[in-house]
């Protein structure tokens, strides 16, 4: 439980981070084309490569180590045990089963030329 909470408060610095800093549209947009470029090669490893890297994650935690206080350390062991044993592999299965899914509805992912990326909360555009 120690060790969720933990990555929940550095993935909500991060998404935090994301939305304020790295997600402007310019980096929305490449997201965006990314994740359809590895969508249409219809493989869970390519999708696998838009995750950060414990390294980078690490990065965010020392750019906010005034949130671990004496704890960075232990927090950053946390986050290596949890994201590399639990959260990339069920990432991967999501991914699987997501392409899975996909393929049962009759979605030819080479066939997609766009896409719009919506954040949680945020209206629906009926344009797109």
């Amino acid at each position: 439980m120690k060790t969720s909470v933990i990555f929940f408060i550095l993935f909500t610095t991060a998404q935090g981070m994301s939305y304020s800093q790295l997600f402007l549209e310019n980096e929305k947009d490449i997201f965006s084309s990314q994740l359809l470029n590895n969508l249409k090669k219809n493989d869970a490893e390519a999708l696998m490569a838009l995750f950060p890297t414990v390294e980078e994650l690490y990065t965010v935690m020392d750019a906010n180590a005034s949130i671990y206080s004496t704890r960075l350390y232990d927090a950053k062991a946390a986050l290596t045990t949890d994201y590399e044993k639990d959260i990339l592999p069920q990432a991967k299965v999501a991914f699987q089963h997501l392409l899975r899914q996909g393929k049962a509805k009759g979605i030819e992912w080479q066939s997609i030329e766009s896409m719009e990326i919506i954040r949680l909360g945020q209206p629906l555009d009926p344009r797109v």
